[in-house]
């Protein structure tokens, strides 16, 4: 949506300048440019700080019925050493295309032609995720014992981001 976006930008800021006009294969190239600093950014993750498996145990306890069995609960959770860093980082980079997205949105919000401006939906999208990142982010103060709920959380955040995104790009056309 953002590369389309930045077609009608083009097209309207350039009008006396060129007449060419932007080829679906440059909008994929700039997806696909996007895809691959991603698929850097993950490999340089593992390479340089790997994500490792860790079996963390809680309290023991013991039945009521039968003192000799003993309950050993116990998480399974993937980290690395510096896993806030590289959160960060991506959070930046990925904060920095939004608000790139944004702002092409702002900038053809004019746009008289219904089928080029996606102004409206893009803004849509950008609070939707705004939205779902902030309170998906307070997942990190749910305790750790309560790790069932954690999970629907994130996964409901993560299932209400994506869903209302896609109906946005795809359903008003």
């Amino acid at each position: 949506m953002f590369s389309k976006t930045w077609r009608v930008h083009s097209i309207f800021t350039n009008i006396n300048t060129t007449k060419k006009g932007i080829h679906d294969s440059r909008l994929l190239a700039i997806v696909g440019i996007l895809l691959f600093v991603d698929l850097i950014f993950l490999i340089s993750w593992q390479i340089f700080d790997p994500i490792h498996q860790k079996r963390v145990y809680d309290t023991p306890s013991r039945l009521k019925d039968n003192h000799d069995i003993e309950i050993i609960p116990y998480r399974e959770e993937c980290k690395s050493k510096n896993m806030s860093l590289w959160v960060v980082i991506l959070i930046i980079y990925k904060g920095l295309l939004m608000f790139f997205g944004s702002f092409l949105s702002w900038k053809t919000r004019h746009v008289t032609i219904p089928a080029l401006n996606d102004s409206r939906y893009i803004g849509l999208s950008v609070y939707i995720v705004f939205i779902c990142c902030t309170l998906g982010s307070l997942v990190i103060f749910i305790p750790n014992e309560q790790i069932q709920f954690s999970y629907f959380l994130r996964s409901f955040f993560i299932v209400i981001c994506t869903t209302a995104t896609v109906c946005l790009v795809f359903v008003p056309k």
